[in-house]
């Protein structure tokens, strides 16, 4: 008499995340079934929240945000890259690559070095318990710097490029 082998939720998961990669197979085991996509991206999403929350903790990314909150802010360290989410923008979006499938016009980065540009992304660095950079107050890593202003954000890098980010324009020098 053979045993039978019962997945736990977290078994579960991983092999449906795993075979949703392989969607397009037309494979879909029976213990998928049941299992709407939504539960598995869901769990992804807080599995990948965990994960970014251990590396913070670890001191090797750092967040913060305005003080109204619009405007967000991951540094990578070891990239030496800085991303900016905006929650609103009320400005013209930059033009969408052709090949961006995913959300455009509200996320920006800026390398240590060469000229700032748009994020095509599926993910967001918005988090309401992210450090509020005070207006007035500067925040420097790696050679980037941004200040704070009422108006939005001013981030420059070493080369003197960079964007100012606020709710009615974003703009690239």
């Amino acid at each position: 008499m053979a045993e039978e082998f019962q997945l736990t939720m977290w078994g579960k998961f991983f092999v449906c995340l795993a075979l949703s990669w392989f969607e397009g197979s037309g494979y879909r085991p029976k213990t998928c079934e049941n299992t709407p996509m939504k539960h598995v991206l869901l769990a992804a999403l807080v599995v990948s929240s965990l994960s970014i929350v251990a590396v913070n903790a670890q001191g090797e990314l750092s967040f913060f945000q305005t003080p109204s909150g619009n405007i967000h802010c991951l540094f990578d360290p070891e990239e030496r890259v800085l991303r900016c989410d905006l929650a609103q923008f009320d400005g013209k979006p930059l033009p969408r690559p052709k090949d961006c499938e995913l959300d455009w016009g509200n996320s920006f980065y800026l390398a240590a070095r060469g000229k700032p540009g748009g994020v095509c992304h599926g993910d967001t660095v918005m988090a309401p318990n992210n450090p509020k950079l005070g207006y007035g107050k500067s925040w420097s890593k790696s050679g980037i710097t941004c200040v704070s202003r009422q108006t939005g954000l001013r981030c420059v890098n070493l080369d003197r490029r960079g964007f100012e980010l606020s709710r009615a324009a974003v703009k690239f020098f």
